[in-house]
């Protein structure tokens, strides 16, 4: 049985469909990839998988158990940080953990937090507010409180699309190493406009096709049948990398050309 499935997602803004009957199953330990260009419904998407929002039709399911509202058993990385600018970095992680573990003592919260700072290399910077930290830190902060609630499934939504080119492509290869890495396998879902991160990450990626008025479907699985974790190094030079490149352009041209949507209102 799949960790999560979704089956018949649709969803609109007033008269704006933006989805139009998607389904997706992730099974246990699977990392997938969701791409599209801007105002495709990605977003949209992952907020409906994650509980924060209520599609218009269709159901989600994690474990078999309906979702409503935001999962317990998931975390989340957006792509603005989301941390409590007055907290220090080790506190904006504690906290994460005392909600999931709400019986462990003071001690073996900040332990197990200063644990997960230390994997992303912020081991220094446990007592720095977020407003000291570079936004390439700031995202560190995030993954780290994500990987720290030890959550069955993650969702990322572009958790690097407001990076430079430099602090992304070393963040993707972080994520690559502690997906790849975990004892316990990771299972994830991500949205991105990136196919070169979609390759570094996957298992399998899917793109979201815009269908005009009938709102976005999900293209058929690209399975991307390579060990984790990668490098970007190693891919630029792997022949079955650079393919599955190729197609994955493609895809998004051919979705391009075949009609831009009309944008998703703001709150999408």
């Amino acid at each position: 049985m799949a960790l999560l499935e979704l089956k018949g997602i649709s969803h609109q803004f007033g008269t704006r469909r933006v989805l139009g009957g998607v389904s997706l199953a992730v099974a246990a330990g699977e990392f997938v990839s969701i791409i599209g260009g801007s105002s495709t419904g990605k977003s949209t998407l992952i907020k409906i998988a994650c509980g924060l929002l209520k599609p218009s039709s269709g159901s989600v399911t994690i474990g078999g158990n309906p979702v409503h509202g935001f999962s317990p058993r998931a975390s989340i990385v957006f792509q603005n940080y989301s941390l409590l600018p007055w907290f220090s970095t080790l506190e904006n992680v504690r906290l994460a953990v005392e909600a999931a573990w709400p019986s462990w003592s003071s001690p073996q919260l900040v332990e197990h937090a200063t644990k997960h700072l230390q994997m992303v290399g912020l081991g220094s910077a446990l007592l720095k507010k977020p407003g000291e930290l570079s936004g390439g830190m700031r995202q560190r902060v995030a993954i780290a409180r994500a990987f720290a609630v030890e959550p069955e499934i993650m969702f990322l939504d572009e958790p690097f699309g407001a990076l430079d080119a430099l602090t992304r492509a070393t963040l993707q290869q972080e994520l690559a190493r502690l997906c790849g890495a975990a004892a316990k396998p990771v299972t994830a879902l991500m949205i991105t406009n990136s196919v070169d991160e979609a390759l570094l990450l996957s298992n399998r990626v899917f793109a979201l096709r815009p269908r005009a008025q009938e709102g976005g479907v999900l293209g058929a699985a690209l399975e991307i049948p390579l060990p984790r974790p990668r490098s970007r190094d190693a891919l630029l030079e792997d022949q079955v990398a650079l393919h599955l490149k190729a197609q994955l352009e493609q895809t998004l041209l051919s979705n391009h050309r075949a009609g831009r949507p009309t944008p998703v209102p703001q709150e999408a």
